[in-house]
């Protein structure tokens, strides 16, 4: 029986979301050496980067393993899959090996280019020019975002009273009192990623 499975884990930042990650990785990729059955999606480059350093990080460490003595990682997998450190060692390098000789098939990607990999292929289906490409509108996206949120002003009571508050600070200090204005260049840090 192969039944599909969902994993979901909610985590706050620095609570070992990617060391998590990198085990289910592992734990699928492993037994086989198929690692070119798994696509993992995350949001950023930064992310896709550090889950593959990761996944080659901890293979290297494991095929180089004599004990699971000090290594988390090698112990929970052989726990997990049943193996003794030998035989996760030689499935560790396997994998590793298979992995730097075909690089490209190494499906960690971003939520972005997952979606215009699915996309590209029926663009002509879709009506869509073969060489599109995406451009977000980043100010009128912000600004629409702020004037959205401005409309919840006297509609919701807390987020009224904090407005209220920022305001009159500002007018104790003698600042500049547009708020709108604020946000939206404070949303510049949201879209730098």
């Amino acid at each position: 029986d192969t039944k599909k499975q969902f994993l979901i884990y909610r985590s706050s930042a620095g609570s070992g979301k990617t060391f998590t990650l990198v085990k289910e990785y592992l734990t699928l990729a492993l037994p086989n050496a198929s690692f070119k059955d798994i696509l993992a999606v995350t949001f950023t480059n930064s992310a896709v980067n550090e889950m593959k350093a990761r996944i080659l990080e901890e293979l290297s460490k494991m095929r180089k393993a004599h004990s699971v003595e000090g290594n988390d990682m090698m112990a929970m997998l052989c726990e997990r899959l049943g193996y003794d450190t030998k035989t996760l060692s030689e499935k560790a390098q396997k994998l590793e090996t298979k992995i730097l000789h075909n690089y490209s098939d190494f499906a960690i990607c971003t939520i972005d280019s997952f979606v215009q990999n699915t996309i590209r292929p029926f663009a002509h289906d879709l009506n869509i020019p073969l060489n599109y490409e995406i451009q977000l509108e980043n100010k009128k996206i912000k600004e629409e975002s702020v004037r959205q949120l401005f409309s919840e002003i006297g509609h919701d009571e807390k987020f009224t009273r904090i407005v209220l508050s920022y305001l009159e600070s500002q007018m104790d200090n003698e600042k500049a009192w547009n708020i709108e204005k604020k946000l939206v260049e404070y949303s510049n840090e949201i879209f730098k990623e």
